[in-house]
């Protein structure tokens, strides 16, 4: 009977069976965690008593009864007490009803009463509240979402009640296939036959989540609304509860891909560590090579092969470096989070290591580039020097065409002074020969010999120069040698001729002037004659000689020694390799001798020795005058001769010296440069010096000739006031040369400035990167605050890219002033950009590395599918799009997530990751990341294990089967050690945790 008096059908009173046992068993289901000990088979009847009430009311409020009730009422009266103190308990924690039941019908096992007071506890206790006394989100809806957001997707399935919607057993099978697919094969589903589905769906309840089948398929069929959320939140809590397996399968699932992951880490990072330092290695190889090709060329290439190795290789190896460094990092990350022992790389793998080897690269690096610098410099002075032997060897080959078409000239001779004029003109030849040879060969072969020394690329073009100017001063040696004994037969074939011709004009006056002789001699004798050359004294004395000779002879008269001149003079001829010459015979022939005048002769010696005595004592008289004009005119020629080859000598020093004046070579560095002060003081000293003395010499010889009248010089047009200017001029040579060094001197100091303040600017600048670099590599700090200052950085690249501008300018002005070396400083433009090129991306991938590690360790083991689904669940909760989360929605939220939650714990989370109202966006995100964050410890995973297979002390193929993934357990029993029964799990989870 109905509380109305009316009969109830068969059919009413089928559903209030089924909502009776429905309502029992989820009283009972509550009780049944913390309070085993309450037996509860029915709500009806088991409510009598208050006792059950009263437990129940504080476990589901989390709140002790403060009064006192009776444990064991016997009485009627005992009961009814207990059931007002558990009425108005529930009253007070919120229980409403419209229509309250009394203690009495309670008491009495009122039906009716008793299934009405479940409904509104499980209204009160499923609801979901904010706190704040609000519209809330019932149970039946909350449960309504939940079940659509787990079936969301599967065909034949659409949740609009909790009726027809479950009545073919669709949703219950894709709600279990949703957490275990294995469990449910969809496609054995027909919907002609729903309680094979719901049988179905059953038995998976019940091998997931241990849900015994206390009603049958056709009773699931026939549950009201209410009956079946009650019915359908069995599921609910299974799941729920199931969640304990699922998590242990997971914490499994993860530290075995925590492990795996962190092996083929650790794999990964020596393999990767080596392969980079065998890199480095082959590198440096290359680097310490210090092979070069002797060529300028070869230097440029080398050069700039290097740069393009900094630019590319170099950005490429500091790629990879920071790649090295992210994968330890997140290693060492991950490996510090889950608690795992450090990870220490193999032997010369560690980054402290990597980056000694790095360095060390880089010191290869700067000595490679020293070493590049140096070559090239060298290559220039080569170049310099090159240019400088060109020069002499061009001087020098035109001083031989000169030479040579001297020493070629055969001279036209036809006198004894043109002889002896030509002797002393090969003589000054001679001397500056060998003035040349100490000199200008000198300094070629100096040159030279620097230059083999260097190994210079055209040694064999500078030795064929040399070999050239040997042969050259060979053939003028030979020349020479050949022109000599030529000038030697020319001197004695004209002192032959001389003496021919003496010895005819002898004969030719004996025979000619016989008569007259004593006349003429009387009268030659008589005069002074102005003699004004050697040539012409010895000419006068010659004849006197020829005088005296004749007078001799006519002394005598002695036909005999007259005829036998004759025949003498007919027989005279001279004869050498160069020369060939016989005198005249029709100068021989003349009238023969009339013998009878023999005595004419003879009576004529008396009157003749008369005259002869008279001669002889003039011609006394006229040899010592003639003998003194021979001397003053040796005298003179001496001095033209002396005159000519000192002057021809300091013109040719002077020439020389102005030459290597013009040379204008001081120096390739500053140093070179500011060095060469000395040399050109003591060059110019020495040089103005021998200069001097030598025109000292040519002016004293030139007083000398004054003294003896000396007008005129034919070995020589060169002139006293030639000298004077020659001397002005190489005065001139020295000054202009000093005036050059000065220009150049300053030239190099403003060049060397430059250079400094390149130098002040570029040494500060590379530094800076490094410091940078370094900084940020060495930072202990947290990744955000790295990330902070690598932000920083960045943000400041283009103000600090600005500090180049000022270098390019510097480098322009350097590159027009031709300056190939800085001695103050081994950092070029070049090698600036390629730094500063490293440095950004050197802060770009730091950046994009730190970036990683932070979401990395944001997530703390987040799957990505994870956080798109927290990410989804907080934008279905915020009905509102306020972009936070009130309780209400919070607890809705969790509760379709399979997360119920009571009210004292929603309050927890929104204190602590909320202001008590609402919870943002990132905040929901760190607590879903702390709620789905696996726990790993060692005793955690025992208990997984343990759970998982339900108590036994070793790991069961078949248990594991059911809650974890078929790789998961491959991996175990690969890895575990295997007993009699099972796997044991916990030497598995032991050395998994020590590595």
């Amino acid at each position: 009977m109905s509380r109305t008096g009316r009969t109830a059908g068969p059919r009413s009173q089928e559903w209030v069976r089924l909502q009776r046992k429905i309502f029992s068993r989820w009283v009972k289901q509550k009780l049944l965690r913390t309070r085993p000990e309450i037996q509860v088979n029915d709500v009806v009847d088991d409510y009598k008593d208050g006792v059950m009430l009263l437990n129940l009311i504080e476990v589901l409020s989390e709140s002790k009864f403060e009064g006192k009730y009776n444990q064991r009422p016997k009485m009627s009266v005992h009961r009814i007490d207990n059931l007002n103190n558990a009425l108005k308990f529930a009253w007070s924690k919120g229980v409403d009803m419209k229509v309250k039941p009394s203690a009495e019908q309670l008491e009495k096992g009122d039906q009716k009463a008793a299934l009405a007071l479940t409904w509104g506890i499980m209204m009160k206790f499923i609801k979901i509240d904010d706190g704040s006394g609000g519209e809330a989100l019932n149970a039946k809806d909350a449960l309504m979402m939940w079940c659509k957001n787990k079936t969301a997707g599967y065909k034949g399935v659409e949740i609009t009640d909790f009726k027809k919607s479950f009545a073919d057993g669709y949703a219950l099978c894709a709600i279990i296939h949703k957490h275990r697919p294995k469990l449910i094969d969809l496609s054995s589903l027909d919907p002609n036959d729903p309680i094979k589905n719901l049988q179905i769906a059953q038995d998976a309840a019940e091998k997931y989540f241990g849900l015994e089948k206390y009603i049958t398929p056709d009773e699931i069929r026939k549950l009201d609304e209410n009956s079946m959320v009650v019915y359908v939140s069995e599921y609910y809590y299974g799941i729920a509860e199931q969640r304990k397996l699922d998590l242990a399968a997971r914490r499994i699932k993860k530290l075995i891909v925590l492990t795996k992951e962190n092996d083929r880490l650790k794999t990964e990072y020596n393999k990767t560590a080596k392969n980079f330092k065998d890199t480095l290695k082959r590198v440096e190889v290359v680097l310490e090579d210090r092979t070069i090709d002797n060529t300028m060329a070869g230097a440029k290439l080398r050069l700039e092969k290097f740069y393009e190795y900094k630019t590319k290789e170099k950005s490429s190896l500091i790629s990879d470096q920071l790649d090295l460094e992210s994968n330890y990092n997140n290693l060492a990350m991950r490996l510090a989070h889950h608690k795992r022992p450090e990870f220490k790389p193999e032997k010369g793998c560690s980054l402290k290591e990597v980056a000694q080897d790095m360095l060390h690269l880089e010191e290869c690096e700067q000595e490679r580039k020293v070493a590049l610098h140096a070559e090239l410099n060298r290559q220039l002075k080569l170049v310099n020097l090159a240019t400088q032997h060109e020069s002499r060897f061009n001087k020098l080959s035109d001083y031989f065409n000169e030479k040579q078409a001297y020493l070629n000239l055969r001279e036209e001779i036809d006198s004894v002074s043109a002889a002896h004029f030509q002797l002393r003109l090969l003589d000054r030849y001679q001397k500056e020969n060998e003035t040349m040879i100490k000199t200008g060969v000198a300094n070629l072969k100096s040159l030279s010999a620097e230059l083999k020394q260097e190994k210079y690329e055209y040694q064999a073009h500078i030795e064929d120069h040399d070999k050239d100017i040997d042969a050259k001063f060979k053939k003028l040696d030979e020349l020479a040698r050949i022109k000599k004994p030529i000038l030697d037969d020319h001197l004695k074939r004209e002192e032959f001729i001389v003496k021919v011709r003496q010895m005819n004009d002898e004969h030719k006056d004996k025979y000619n002037k016989l008569v007259k002789w004593f006349q003429i001699k009387n009268a030659y004798l008589l005069i002074k004659e102005e003699i004004d050359s050697v040539t012409l004294a010895s000419k006068n004395l010659n004849i006197f000689g020829s005088y005296v000779k004749e007078y001799e002879k006519y002394k005598d008269y002695d036909l005999v020694e007259f005829i036998k001149l004759g025949k003498e003079i007919l027989a005279q001829e001279y004869k050498t390799e160069h020369s060939h010459y016989v005198y005249d015979i029709t100068e021989y022939q003349g009238k023969s001798f009339n013998q009878n005048r023999f005595a004419d002769i003879t009576n004529r010696h008396d009157d003749m020795d008369a005259k002869f005595k008279q001669l002889s004592e003039l011609a006394n008289e006229k040899k010592g005058y003639l003998d003194e004009q021979l001397r003053l005119e040796t005298k003179k020629e001496e001095l033209r001769l002396e005159f000519a080859n000192l002057i021809s000598e300091f013109t040719a020093y002077v020439k020389l010296e102005i030459e290597n004046a013009s040379l204008r070579e001081f120096g390739f560095t500053l140093e070179e440069v500011e060095a060469y002060k000395k040399v050109i003081d003591e060059t110019d000293k020495q040089v103005l010096g021998n200069a001097s003395k030598m025109k000292e010499s040519c002016e004293k010889v030139k007083v000398e000739m004054d003294e003896y009248k000396v007008t005129n010089n034919p070995y020589t047009g060169l002139t006293i006031k030639d000298s004077a200017t020659s001397f002005q001029t190489l005065q001139d040579a020295l000054s202009e040369r000093t005036k050059a060094y000065e220009a150049e001197l300053k030239r190099q100091r403003e060049n060397d400035e430059l250079c400094k303040k390149f130098a002040q600017l570029a040494d500060p600048f590379s530094k800076w990167i490094t410091e940078q670099k370094d900084q940020i590599t060495a930072s202990k700090e947290s990744l955000e605050v790295q990330l902070a200052f690598v932000d920083k950085c960045i943000s400041s690249l283009s103000t600090e890219q600005a500090k180049l501008q000022p270098l390019k300018d510097l480098q322009e002005k350097m590159d027009k002033a031709g300056i190939q070396n800085n001695r103050h400083t081994t950092l070029t433009l070049k090698d600036l950009l390629v730094q500063w090129g490293q440095y950004e991306n050197f802060l770009k991938r730091k950046k994009k590395m730190l970036e990683e590690e932070i979401e990395h360790q944001k997530l703390r083991g987040i799957t990505a599918e994870q956080m798109q689904e927290i990410e989804e669940n907080f934008k279905q909760f915020d009905f509102d799009n306020s972009g936070t989360i009130d309780r209400k929605e919070l607890t809705a939220c969790l509760y379709s997530l399979g997360e119920e939650r009571t009210p004292k714990e929603i309050n927890k989370i929104m204190e602590e990751y909320g202001d008590g109202k609402d919870i943002s966006y990132e905040r929901f995100k760190d607590f879903m990341i702390v709620l789905f964050g696996d726990t790993d410890t060692k005793d955690e995973i025992i208990n997984s294990f343990i759970l998982i297979n339900r108590g036994h002390k070793v790991a069961k193929k078949d248990l594991m089967e059911l809650v974890m993934d078929d790789q998961d357990i491959e991996y175990i029993l690969k890895t575990a050690p295997q007993v009699d029964e099972g796997y044991n799990y916990h030497a598995w989870t032991e050395e998994v945790f020590s590595r």
